[in-house]
Order: structure tokens, then sequence, then C-alpha cells
């Protein structure tokens, strides 16, 4: 049996771990979303111009 005071720590740091991968993987979500959203425009303001 492995002692509780051995694990405790890497539990711990395994947790703080997860809910820092989940932070970063939903804040570079969030401004991927953004940077799409400034590239379509850009680009639905080029074929506005195109046509112009």
């Amino acid at each position: 049996m492995i002692p509780i005071n051995l694990v405790s720590p890497l539990v711990g740091e395994l947790g703080l771990g997860g809910v820092g991968g989940f932070c970063v993987g939903y804040s570079m979500k969030k401004i991927a979303k953004i940077v799409t959203a400034i590239f379509a425009i850009g680009f639905l303001g080029l074929q506005y111009l195109a046509t112009v």
C-alpha cells in the first residue's frame, strides 16, 4: 500500500496542472475566435472593395 503522504503532493500538482491547462486552452480558444473574426472582416472588406 502506498502511504498517503507520498501521494497527496502528486495529486495536488496534477490537479493544479489540469486547472492551468484548462485555463490556457480556454483562453487560446477565445483568442483564436477573435483573430479569425478579424481576418474574416478584413477579407469581406477586400471582397467588397474588389466589387466596387
